[in-house]
């Protein structure tokens, strides 16, 4: 199979040597997390891992007087998970960009982990719900999810996703990521997973057969999945659907309809997530309503049809000629 140019990103983490020490004695290197949280086992096969012990092993090792943060980091959190749980996995270089950055604020750290913890038995009644739920309309069983603290780094962007951020990573594997002390994180959850979902249903049956990713093809990937989200949870609204007016969604489609066959990772990321003068989640918008506006054309649609769609098809079908 031909890699995804979106999906071949390669991050290499690299290996602090420690420098030359004019004394015999090397400073002890920290070891590698031996951390292994049981699975939580729920219905079809699915399960939860909730990967805080990784976190609070990197924060009592921060503790001592090993002072470099970023090499704990590897060796407690980025390392273990990534080699444990996702180098397998069909995105995995996705997963790799998700421990790409240290965590430094190891007090908010505590506190996410702490709050995390203590809510586990709502994280196995919100996942069962809404497994079940989105497997009455595709089917994808045995799915794991992994379920850690938010970093922090981006505060702004995870408060503006109402606490809850998730990247798929393979047909079967699924990360969320929870900052608890956004108090809508909960009523987010079910809209996150059932996005991430259809990526992961979309993986299993379409990604074998997916030669090329386009800027066309990564626009209705999206919107596909938020339109299935909605599908499923149409009381929950994300900020992104329609974070641009109807005025700026004719003026930016017009700009990158032209460059829909583009496969430069670099331009597709900058339209979906806004950067390089495109506004915030502007692909994503665009994407969801591409998809949406296929769909009232042609209400008869299941979700198992359109989310097999050629994304070509699509488009054709869409009020966005």
């Amino acid at each position: 199979m031909k890699k995804l140019p979106l999906l071949s990103l390669i991050l290499l983490f690299a290996c602090n040597q420690p420098a030359k020490q004019e004394s015999k004695t090397q400073p002890a290197q920290p070891e590698l997390s031996k951390t292994n949280p049981a699975p939580i086992a729920l219905e079809g096969g699915n399960k939860i891992v909730l990967l805080t012990d990784f976190y609070t092993d990197y924060i009592n090792a921060v503790k001592t007087d090993f002072k470099d943060k970023d090499s704990l980091y590897k060796v407690k959190i980025s390392w273990p998970i990534y080699n444990k749980y996702f180098a397998n996995g069909e995105y995995a270089s996705l997963a790799q960009m998700n421990y790409y950055m240290p965590i430094m604020d190891t007090a908010g750290l505590a506190a996410r982990v702490a709050d995390l913890n203590s809510k586990k038995e709502d994280l196995v009644k919100l996942v069962t719900a809404t497994l079940a739920a989105c497997n009455k309309y595709l089917r994808n069983d045995s799915i794991t999810v992994y379920i850690e603290p938010t970093s922090g780094n981006n505060k702004k962007i995870s408060d503006k996703m109402n606490g809850i951020t998730a990247v798929t990573t393979g047909s079967k594997l699924i990360l969320l990521s929870i900052d608890p002390s956004v108090s809508s994180w909960t009523t987010m959850l079910p809209y996150t997973l059932s996005h991430e979902f259809n990526h992961a249903y979309w993986t299993v049956h379409n990604l074998k057969n997916t030669a090329k990713f386009t800027m066309l093809t990564y626009l209705v990937f999206e919107g596909r999945a938020d339109s299935y989200a909605h599908f499923v949870n149409p009381t929950i609204d994300c900020p992104w659907a329609n974070i641009l007016t109807d005025k700026e969604k004719v003026e930016w489609w017009a700009k990158i309809k032209p460059q829909l066959q583009s496969e430069d990772s670099q331009f597709q990321r900058q339209v979906m997530f806004g950067s390089g003068g495109y506004p915030l989640w502007t692909g994503y918008c665009l994407g969801y309503n591409i998809v949406q506006s296929a769909l009232k054309n042609n209400p008869k649609l299941t979700p198992e049809e359109w989310t097999n769609m050629d994304p070509q098809k699509i488009l054709e079908m869409s009020d966005y000629k």
